[in-house]
């Protein structure tokens, strides 16, 4: 599967600032919607065991369903198609790591937790 750079464009990103009213330095990076929140059940069921740093990049590999389409258009003719998904199934991985798994399931569970990291002083 092809990775695609989802980033505001020079020109998007402008758009955006300006529906936004907001400074440049202020405006996000990438569209709404696009980035997930993994708590400490769902990091204990990936495996991941020790916290990444800020900044680190993780190679994700999900399965989604789908779970609304629509399609608008308005006075402009420019047509408005949207599509939700519903994250069903996730990989997770350091940068670096071995690749993914096609194998689903749940990862073992993690020998130290999030939770334990932070009272152990570490996070």
């Amino acid at each position: 599967m092809k990775l695609v750079d989802i980033a505001y464009t020079a020109k998007e990103r402008k758009e955006e600032n300006a529906e936004m009213a907001v400074s440049s330095a202020k405006a996000p990076e990438y569209p709404y919607g696009l980035s997930i929140t993994l708590n400490e059940e769902t990091l204990a069921k990936l495996g991941i065991e020790e916290l990444p740093r800020v900044g680190d990049e993780m190679h994700v590999e999900a399965v989604a369903k789908v779970t609304s389409v629509s399609m608008r258009s308005d006075k402009s003719d420019e047509d408005e198609r949207c599509v939700s998904l519903q994250i069903t199934e996730l990989a997770c991985e350091p940068e670096g790591a071995e690749e993914v798994s096609s194998e689903r399931g749940t990862a073992s569970k993690p020998k130290r937790t999030v939770a334990s990291y932070y009272r152990e002083g570490k996070g």
